[in-house]
């Protein structure tokens, strides 16, 4: 987990235990096979009542397409709790072979990989949420609705740029390909396509609308987008030149 805080966002060692039952919650995981880091925003520790987080963590397993899954975290019982119902939802969706593992007690290097995860997504969140506010030339609350949507997007832009040793991305190792390479800056405003089963399209309806760019859909590759006159959160495959 990482901690969101008023004062910024912290590991798991850098707050009390009071301060990280106030905190708000980031569930950062990361694929030792492929590199590639994930971070979501979950609305408490351990399994929520929605099971979002639990859905969260089956939808990133199973998009890296892995036939035989470990499962590993650090020892943490609300940890540990979303572990074990991930792995029953994904015996669900028809991955057989998957296990949990705990780390060594009191050895942090058996989760080196998670560690260092953790401190890549809190350096990619703090670069964004700089731009962002240098932007739009005011400062964005840590509890603001936005936030889940950053750091979502910064794992995804390590995964489809950051090149390791071998010369390909995390992307190019988990499915075979570049991915989505156009990109805009996170939080500029930009006109779409509307979809047709959005209702977008029909009859009277305008065929593009405005909004604001929130990043990729990591599952189908889509442009996110907050459009407020169609009523919130909207994905599209076309942009168009402002």
């Amino acid at each position: 987990y990482l901690y969101i805080t008023k004062n910024g966002m912290f590991g798991r060692d850098e707050l009390s235990e009071e301060e990280r039952d106030a905190s708000a919650r980031v569930l950062v995981m990361y694929c030792s096979a492929t590199q590639t880091p994930f971070a979501n925003g979950v609305p408490r520790k351990g399994a929520d009542a929605d099971g979002y987080a639990v859905e969260c963590m089956r939808q990133n397993v199973l998009w890296l397409g892995h036939a035989r899954v470990t499962l590993r975290s650090d020892n943490e019982p609300a940890l540990v709790q979303v572990v074990g119902r991930a792995i029953a939802a994904l015996k669900m969706s028809g991955v057989s072979n998957v296990v949990e593992e705990g780390s060594v007690p009191y050895d942090p290097q058996t989760n080196g990989a998670a560690e260092s995860a953790v401190r890549s997504v809190k350096g990619m969140f703090k670069v964004l949420l700089l731009g962002l506010e240098r932007s739009i030339g005011a400062r964005i609350p840590l509890d603001h609705p936005v936030i889940p949507w950053l750091l979502s997007h910064g794992a995804m832009l390590r995964t489809l740029f950051v090149r390791g040793d071998d010369g390909s991305t995390a992307h190019q190792r988990a499915r075979g390909c570049r991915g989505p390479q156009r990109m805009l800056a996170f939080g500029e405003v930009c006109r779409y396509k509307c979809r047709s089963k959005e209702g977008g399209i029909a009859g009277t309806k305008w065929r593009c609308s405005t909004g604001v760019w929130l990043g990729i859909e990591r599952r189908t590759g889509q442009f996110v987008i907050y459009d407020k006159a169609m009523g919130g959160i909207r994905y599209a495959r076309t942009l168009i030149p402002m």
